[in-house]
């Protein structure tokens, strides 16, 4: 086969219009590293003279992204309804590739709330045991996936309990997939228990058996992406639910989940509230010391919190990938945060009177109550008619969300993968944005760490010459060759022996515009690629998959290590 030699103009100024943006039809890569490690070496013989072969990436199949939503469904989101369906379609508009007419990925997409009850403490209201619940206990919707009105909101298929994409699998929804998770977030309604236990649902779902739980969601070689919304903070007690019993006059209900689970300047709140409290937002966090045994009497001080361990519900939910969670598992929170480093450094921790709910309706119930203010406030609707008494607005701290700093801690335990963002941000597009460029560079992304031979030293910019070759499995014309999810039935084979079962295919240089596809491109991107800086790139049409053992081979003229004082080779003495 004749050699084709690419030559790509090296940009520094990074992604063009046309070619910017998620790459969601490139070829799926093994991840992403500064330097990552050819599976198989190819023959010696296919080395082209003055060139360096990097070897032969594998390509994973089609890229596959399992997506679970918690969402609260407590009375304090009704206010923010309206702006969670405005935005819930954005998060899957921003894993769309433009380039391909927005092709999404092999996509699951599930729903759960927070809502785990009160273990039965707590007797009547949305915290009291559900009649419906699925195994008869007393545990809220225990984890389940939620569908309320799924045929309303265009679930096709009764028995689903998820939605998923045309991709390696059949559509079980019609419409907009956007518009539809946007419909069934909807149908959780703001009816559910106040104190949301969003980390332990996860756990309860991710250990338990049927088709509306975890398990049987997440597929083992997709990546999972976890993303809670939230404005009030986590609040899992098990196995202690007692703490939702006791009734402590002079204080919301839900107080307590703050005054037992987090503490300001390493110091624990005081509890019960009889005082207001204030503190820098940045001393604060998620207490961490020693969870109280069943039993304990929650209705005064105690040494050790009623609150679960959040180090111990991420390794039980890292447990969903076991040997690849830190790589396969991503977790975003939308919640009660700064909306910058600024208001981070300059926030107040605060607990203090707020106009008592209660008094409306009981003129005998004192006027104010303690209670934990917003850490921020909807851009649209910030503080503008406090109360005289105590300065609380109480419609601003409805749009508002609560500091979250469980979720925090709980975010943290997942490293880069763990992304954080305010939900009192106007437009959460910024955040759907980031997510689905982080997704992507978990999928799909080749860095190189070499210095590159200017092909082209009269012009100003650095021109890599390389050359690249698209290997596709092809064995005694069989066109999928691979034998996977069920697309393909014998006769076919699941790996390619050598070369000779491979179809080769030089691709050339993308333009400015990527007019002509396939082609590849080499960009200047510390983004994702942070040690390297240079991201390697295909570019190609869709696809309905991307076969077991399809490769990428790139091979290109690299500097030599020049000993000190000797001659630099033409093109490397930049």
């Amino acid at each position: 086969m004749a050699v084709v030699t690419s030559r790509w103009r090296y940009r520094t100024s990074g992604w063009s219009p046309a070619i910017g943006g998620g790459l969601l039809s490139a070829l799926a890569l093994m991840g992403c590293t500064s330097a990552p490690l050819p599976s198989k070496q190819p023959a010696s013989n296919v080395v082209v003279p003055g060139y360096t072969l990097l070897g032969d990436y594998v390509l994973k199949p089609t890229g596959k992204v399992d997506l679970a939503f918690v969402l609260d469904d407590s009375p304090s989101m009704g206010p923010k309804r309206d702006k969670l369906a405005a935005q819930l379609p954005r998060m899957l508009n921003a894993l769309a590739d433009p380039n391909t007419s927005n092709l999404l990925p092999s996509l699951r997409v599930a729903v759960l709330d927070g809502d785990l009850g009160s273990g039965g403490t707590v007797t009547e209201g949305a915290c009291a045991p559900k009649n419906g619940s699925i195994n008869g206990s007393t545990g809220g919707d225990e984890g389940a996936f939620q569908v309320l009105g799924g045929p309303a909101c265009g679930m096709t298929d009764l028995a689903a309990r998820w939605m998923q994409t045309p991709i390696l699998s059949p559509a079980n929804f019609s419409g907009a997939m956007g518009q539809v998770l946007a419909c069934l977030a909807g149908g959780l309604g703001q009816s559910g228990c106040g104190y949301q236990q969003p980390l332990q649902a996860l756990v309860v779902s991710a250990a338990s058996s049927g088709p509306a739980y975890l398990p049987a969601f997440v597929r083992g070689d997709a990546d999972l992406d976890i993303i809670l919304v939230s404005d009030q903070d986590d609040c899992s007690a098990w196995p202690n639910a007692a703490l939702f019993g006791p009734v402590l006059p002079g204080e919301t209900a839900d107080l307590r989940c703050a005054t037992r689970g987090h503490v300001c300047g390493g110091q624990a709140l005081p509890y019960p509230t009889r005082a207001s409290f204030a503190a820098p937002f940045s001393d604060c966090s998620a207490r961490s010391d020693t969870t109280c045994s069943g039993g304990t009497d929650f209705s005064g001080p105690i040494a050790c919190t009623p609150l679960a361990d959040v180090h111990t519900l991420a390794e039980k939910v890292k447990a969903l990938k076991p040997g690849t969670a830190d790589d396969r598992i991503m977790v975003t929170g939308i919640f009660g945060w700064p909306q910058s480093d600024a208001q981070m450094a300059s926030v107040t921790y605060k607990i203090a009177p707020i106009p008592n709910p209660a008094s409306a309706q009981n003129p005998q119930a004192p006027s104010t109550v303690f209670d934990l203010w917003p850490i921020c406030y909807d851009q649209d609707h910030p503080p503008a008619q406090p109360d005289p008494d105590t300065g609380y607005d109480t419609t601003a701290a409805s749009f508002g969300a609560k500091p979250g700093l469980r979720l925090s801690a709980f975010i943290d335990e997942f490293g880069v993968n763990g992304l954080k963002f305010s939900m009192c941000q106007q437009d959460w597009i910024n955040a759907f944005q980031l997510v689905g460029e982080t997704l992507d560079k978990k999928l799909r992304s080749i860095c190189l760490d070499q210095k590159f031979v200017d092909a082209d030293p009269s012009t100003a910019s650095l021109d890599p010459d390389c050359i690249v070759d698209y290997l596709f499995p092809k064995r005694d014309g069989l066109v999928p060759p691979a034998c996977m999810d069920g697309l393909a039935t014998p006769p076919c084979f699941a790996l390619p022996g050598d070369d000779r079962d491979l179809t080769m295919t030089s691709f050339p240089r993308c333009d400015d515009d990527a007019s002509v596809i396939p082609c590849w491109t080499i960009e200047d991107d510390k983004t994702r690629c942070p040690d390297a800086g240079h991201l390697f790139s295909i570019h190609r049409t869709p696809e309905p998959y991307t076969p077991v053992g399809t490769r990428i081979r790139i091979q290109c003229r690299f500097c030599p290590e020049v000993k000190a004082g000797g001659p630099a080779q033409p093109g490397c003495d930049y």
